[in-house]
């Protein structure tokens, strides 16, 4: 393994998911002092062949809701959404967000989950 540097933000309770591109978006969570986050960041791995094998991170929009125990997936049209997990109020969420990674970034919200949701778990089945 080739060490990578820090997240731009440190954050736990966060959810993550790889892209069909290779990048990894990181979500929500808490941070050193236990505040719920909103932020949001990808990390880019190195061009195919590159020399330097750092991947890249950069700050994504934030979620219109922050959020931390959530649950991260990407959907088959390739988007990063986030589902349910805990506001800063306690209070359990069920609203989700969705985001494509590239151009015109920006978070979208799909009808909300009828049950809310924490600490729960997506698996994608293979065909």
């Amino acid at each position: 393994c080739t060490p990578q540097p820090n997240l731009l933000v440190a954050r736990e309770m966060c959810t993550a998911a790889r892209l069909p591109n290779g990048c990894v978006v990181c979500a929500g969570g808490l941070d050193n002092n236990y505040e719920t986050l909103s932020s949001v960041e990808v990390l880019e791995p190195p061009a195919q062949g590159a020399t330097d094998t750092t991947w890249t991170q950069r700050e994504l929009p934030a979620l219109s809701v922050e959020r931390y125990g959530c649950c991260g997936c990407v959907l088959g049209d390739g988007r990063f959404a986030v589902l349910g997990g805990f506001h800063s109020s306690g209070q359990i969420l069920s609203s989700c967000e969705a985001k494509a990674v590239g151009d015109g970034e920006h978070w979208e919200h799909p009808r909300q989950c009828t049950t809310r949701r924490r600490i729960s778990h997506v698996r994608l089945w293979p065909d």
